[in-house]
């Protein structure tokens, strides 16, 4: 009994000596709709954020399309929510291994690191949670 009292007092000993560390992890859901007019289609989609980790991972559920697939790309962020258009945000062509000429499909990204050239202008700033 004593060991055992003592194994629990050094493993908590142990613990309180280690460092906290808390990575902010943001998920969001969203619905998907066509962006160009006449076009069909629906669909879903979980992003996830860690700040500490700084990756994103997108998993896309769509079917429906009135055109088969041919990329995928993150639009930013506009000055006023919910007005305007902003630029690509996430990937230069295509999210890395997105399913062209489909008009149905799930799409798991693997961990897209945000810091890299692929991640460009307001997105790669705001990766901090800076506004």
């Amino acid at each position: 009994m004593r060991k055992m009292a003592f194994a629990v007092a050094l493993l908590a000993a142990v613990a309180a000596q280690a460092p906290g560390v808390r990575a902010a992890v943001y998920t969001f859901l969203t619905t998907l709709t066509p962006e160009a007019p006449g076009a069909t289609g629906s669909g879903s989609s979980t992003v996830v954020i860690d700040t500490t980790a700084h990756t994103l991972q997108i998993d896309i559920d769509f079917s429906g399309l009135s055109e088969p697939s041919s990329i995928a790309h993150i639009h930013c962020c506009t000055a006023v929510p919910f007005t305007g258009t902003a630029g690509v945000a996430v990937t230069p062509g295509t999210l890395p291994g997105f399913p062209a000429g489909v008009t149905s499909s799930n799409y798991v990204s693997p961990d897209i690191d945000l810091t890299q050239a692929i991640c460009r202008g307001d997105i790669s700033e705001r990766r901090d949670g800076a506004d």
